[in-house]
Order: C-alpha cells, then sequence, then structure tokens
C-alpha cells in the first residue's frame, strides 16, 4: 500500500520502481484526500493534487504496460480494466453503490462505512440487533444507492463514468456552478488517466476476444 501525497506524486518512476526493489507483486495507490476543516472546501497541504495525481498514474501505467504487466499487479489498473470485461469493481470505491464496508467499533456500534464513522450513518448496536439485519436494512440500502443518486450531471455524462461512478463519497466537495451535488475532488486526475489507459484496453480486450 503507497500512499500518494502532494511530496511523491513528483515522482512516480521512483516510487514504483522502490516497491518493485521490495519484490512487491501487488501494489495499492491510495490518494491522501484530508479535507481543510476551516474551509471545508480546500484540502490540506499534504494532499495529493488532482492533476498530479492523475499523472503520477499515466507515468506509472506506462512503465507498467512496457515492463511489468502480467508479473505485477496495480491494483487501479486491474479495475481500470474491468468494465471492458463487463466484470464487477471490487474497489469500493468505483462501485456504483456503496455499503461494501461497513465497520464495527469497540462499543459493538455497526457504521455503514469506515468512512463515515458519524451518528447519521449508525445502523445500530451488535448487543441489540443481529448483525444482517443491520446490514440489509432499508438505511444501509438507501446508503448504498446515494452514492450513484447524488452523481453531479457532469458526472453522468462522462465518458469514463462506469471506470469510477464518481470514487469515494468523501471525497466530493468542489462545488461547481449549475450542479445540485458536488464534484469528487480528483475527478481531473481520474479522468486524465481514465482516458489515457483506455485504448491500450480496448485492444488489449479486443485481441483477448479474437483468441477466443
Amino acid at each position: 500500500l503507497c500512499v500518494v501525497n502532494a511530496y511523491n506524486v513528483n515522482y512516480p518512476i521512483e516510487v514504483y520502481s522502490f516497491f518493485k526493489s521490495l519484490g512487491a507483486e501487488y501494489i495499492s495507490f491510495l490518494p491522501l484526500v484530508e479535507r481543510d476543516k476551516c474551509s471545508g472546501t480546500s484540502v490540506t497541504f499534504e494532499s495529493v493534487p488532482s492533476k498530479a495525481f492523475g499523472q503520477f498514474l499515466i507515468t506509472i501505467f506506462c512503465e507498467w504496460i512496457g515492463k511489468d504487466i502480467g508479473k505485477v499487479k496495480i491494483e487501479l489498473f486491474e479495475e481500470a480494466f474491468r468494465k471492458a470485461f463487463n466484470q464487477e469493481h471490487t474497489v469500493c470505491v468505483f462501485k456504483k453503490e456503496c455499503g461494501g464496508v461497513p465497520v464495527f467499533e469497540h462499543t459493538g456500534d455497526l457504521y455503514s462505512c469506515d468512512h463515515y464513522v458519524t451518528h447519521d450513518n449508525l445502523l445500530g448496536n451488535i448487543n441489540d440487533l443481529h448483525i444482517t439485519k443491520m446490514l440489509y436494512s432499508l438505511k444501509q440500502k438507501e446508503f448504498g444507492e446515494r452514492k450513484f443518486n447524488t452523481l453531479p450531471n457532469c458526472c453522468l455524462n462522462c465518458e469514463v463514468l462506469e471506470m469510477c461512478y464518481g470514487e469515494c463519497p468523501k471525497n466530493r466537495f468542489v462545488k461547481l456552478p449549475d450542479e445540485q451535488y458536488a464534484l469528487n475532488y480528483l475527478c481531473a486526475g481520474y479522468k486524465s488517466f481514465f482516458i489515457h489507459c483506455t485504448p491500450f484496453i480496448e485492444t488489449i480486450t479486443a485481441v483477448w476476444k479474437s483468441q477466443i
């Protein structure tokens, strides 16, 4: 697991090479996005810039397809391939609906998601309710559906919508004119990466299908 921040985002090849030198065969890049508590609409200086994160991924992707495809698995790249092969996303932030990663607290309280440990997202307590009842409750269902139902129109009309579905709702705080719902802070970066990798993915998919 590599947390990509405002500093190491400038060194994609060095970061990637470091993990390969450790013998890592599966790498997950996690973008650091911390909201500024004062403004609520900006991020801390340690947070990764969106466009820079996209270029970070593109640079590593180009290195990966040239040297390491089939040898090193990179979580985000595998997710990008899933749409072409008509597969469901396995990483929650790219799924159409949320709710697949609920979390227990030491008190027995169960929350809808580990990013939303708040009173509004409390499903109940294991001492009072069966876990199955909480996980399949109407409240949890509505929580999951809210991810797609609160996408701004620019996302709904985006060419790479099915590759990210607006990513994690916790990162949606960029206000846009004429939009009811906020845009994901990482949109520019993810969009540039997904657009960049699509031609290669489509080529690989076509070759694979021709051999079936």
